[in-house]
């Protein structure tokens, strides 16, 4: 899937970044202009679960989907069909604390309270 921008009459649409998988939420930072983008990157994991992980929107970016998830792991039966796609994925810039293999969120939960935890990970782009 993509993230994708248009004028307000809905003319000049252009790809902002691909590779994302349900982008649940977009946010625009008011100070800086980035755009932050809330993923359920995989299918399977049980219905109502909260977004894999948070990202900085990268003109351009790749985030792996369908060929490889929070990073460049390897998603199987799909990483095989485009290797270089795996290689070019982005990491995001937090995760979930359910996702074991996410390394930027192992180094904030030890924060005391999620605002510390939200601000330590924002902290990170």
């Amino acid at each position: 899937m993509t993230i994708q921008r248009f004028d307000a009459d809905g003319s000049n649409q252009s790809t902002v970044v691909s590779g994302t998988r349900n982008p649940t939420a977009l946010a625009l930072n008011p100070d800086t202009g980035d755009l932050w983008a809330l993923a359920q990157d995989r299918d399977g994991l049980g219905d109502n679960l909260r977004s894999d992980f948070l990202f900085r929107v990268q003109q351009g970016g790749f985030y792996g989907w369908p060929y490889a998830y929070i990073g460049k792991h390897p998603q199987p039966g799909f990483a095989s069909l485009a290797p270089d796609k795996v290689e070019a994925t982005i990491t995001p810039t937090c995760c979930s604390p359910r996702i074991p293999r996410c390394s930027t969120w192992s180094s904030t939960r030890a924060t005391s309270s999620r605002r510390n935890t939200k601000a330590a990970c924002l902290s990170r782009s």
